[in-house]
């Protein structure tokens, strides 16, 4: 079972009411999301979508992105998630590398029409027959995700439906995609869990995470920046998540204030406009304790301004599409390794070795190719 769907399971136990995912839109408790990802999971199943199938999807950081990624396992579906950014031709790819059956989208975003965009390439993905948005906004033929988690199932399921139907340990269970910034883009098999277990264990306690953290998702949910410690370290230890659908420096830093965001995660960038902010001293930030940050370098500058100026400390994570997250320093590492490093590799899982063009190692401060393998690869 992936872990985050694990983890929604065991805290819709152990915290039934406690608020779990925060939008712009939603607020829900552990119990309900739960209660929506079933739903959800068994109005797939009523549809008669083949066990094995693939649904693509797209969204921006809304509960509805949590919701899905657990529906879709355990409706013994595969899920394929997008990042925000893609458009025609890469969209098109992906509907039509995988024949996908299905794509989950918003109906409109940041002036950017998502379904009429499906509409437009659905004549070349012949294995396209579903279109469902999320949202109030839903198209005509299109299905409302809305609907299907708050739906009544039409028919008696057996408590232990979804655990015939839900995706098993060795299955695969989700699909992610590369830029394909040097030519087509690349399809990758996720991690197994139990890599993803231990690496998630020795991140939490390098950041010393707790239960009574608030985490703050900046950046998108797909990638490196917010993606593994919001999916990951937040659900582990049943934390609230607090989701920004669309980045602006002013929103983040209200939202820390308001939300007494202990956790934040982004991308350097949003680092760069968040501590440079004109009225920055104007926002109370004293619940902040950390900002996770990946994909990209953190110049040195940058993060001892966030931390002079924000009162936090900057963690840092290195990783890739195909070995998840698999570097990170410690919110107790020395000043200079916090803001010059990403840490080291996580629980001895992972190997790094930088090679010259003859393949043999180079020695420490000679510049040469990163070359990473995971215990029990080849």
């Amino acid at each position: 079972m992936d872990t985050p769907i694990a983890y929604m399971e065991l805290n819709a136990l152990d915290f039934p009411d406690k608020e779990a995912l925060v939008d712009s839109h939603s607020r829900l408790t552990f119990a309900q999301a739960k209660q929506k990802a079933d739903r959800l999971a068994l109005s797939f199943i009523e549809m008669q979508i083949e066990r094995g199938q693939i649904i693509v999807s797209q969204l921006p950081n809304v509960v509805e992105d949590f919701i899905v990624r657990s529906a879709l396992p355990k409706a013994g579906l595969v899920g394929l998630y997008l990042m925000m950014n893609l458009r025609h031709e890469e969209i098109k790819f992906a509907l039509r590398k995988t024949e996908a059956v299905g794509i989950i989208i918003v109906a409109e975003s940041r002036g950017i029409d998502f379904y009429r965009m499906i509409q437009d390439i659905r004549p070349s993905c012949p294995h396209l027959k579903y279109i469902f948005v999320v949202g109030d906004d839903i198209p005509k033929h299109a299905i409302s995700i809305t609907e299907m988690m708050e739906s009544q199932i039409t028919k008696e399921y057996p408590l232990e439906c979804l655990d015939k139907t839900r995706i098993k340990a060795n299955e695969l269970a989700t699909l992610k995609m590369t830029s394909g910034t040097t030519g087509d883009p690349k399809l990758v098999a996720a991690a197994s869990p139990t890599r993803s277990v231990s690496r998630n264990l020795e991140a939490v306690k390098r950041h010393k995470v707790t239960s009574n953290d608030i985490f703050g998702a900046f950046a998108p949910l797909g990638g490196g920046g917010s993606g593994p410690p919001c999916r990951f370290n937040a659900q582990s230890k049943g934390c609230k998540v607090i989701l920004l659908e669309t980045f602006d420096a002013d929103e983040a830093l209200k939202l820390i204030q308001r939300e007494r965001i202990t956790f934040a995660t982004g991308v350097p960038a949003q680092l760069f406009m968040m501590v440079h902010h004109k009225n920055l001293s104007e926002y109370d930030l004293g619940s902040l304790r950390a900002f996770y940050y990946a994909g990209a370098k953190l110049p040195n500058s940058v993060a001892k301004e966030v931390e002079d100026r924000m009162g936090c400390r900057i963690v840092g994570h290195y990783g890739a599409m195909d070995i998840l997250f698999s570097c990170t320093t410690s919110v107790d590492d020395p000043p200079e390794v916090r803001r010059k490093s990403v840490g080291k590799p996580l629980q001895g899982d992972v190997q790094y070795k930088v090679i010259d063009e003859l393949g043999q190692e180079v020695t420490s401060g000679d510049p040469g190719e990163l070359v990473i393998k995971e215990s029990g690869t080849g």
